[in-house]
């Protein structure tokens, strides 16, 4: 198999975007809206509040591939139900 090509772009709208995974352009903002993608990691807005979002593709798929710790930088997962675990140093 292929590796990923290296002309990908690794910034893009979500128009863009969603031409790469399995979501719309709607979809991808619920995703943003519920906080699936978060700002700052996955999507940056670099003119303010109401700029476009400029999705960065590397941290969608790992997002996707799950290929990146869930875990925040505290040492916490949040799961969907709301309950939160605690991660030892051997956890993480």
């Amino acid at each position: 198999m292929e590796e990923e090509s290296t002309n990908r772009r690794e910034y893009l709208s979500a128009e863009q975007l969603s031409q790469l995974v399995p979501w719309s352009a709607a979809a991808i903002r619920t995703l943003m809206a519920r906080g699936k993608l978060r700002e700052g990691e996955h999507f940056f807005k670099p003119f303010g509040r109401a700029s476009h979002p400029i999705f960065k593709w590397t941290a969608v798929k790992q997002l996707i591939e799950g290929t990146k710790s869930c875990a925040t930088p505290d040492g916490t997962v949040s799961l969907a139900n709301g309950a939160v675990i605690e991660l030892g140093e051997d956890d993480a």
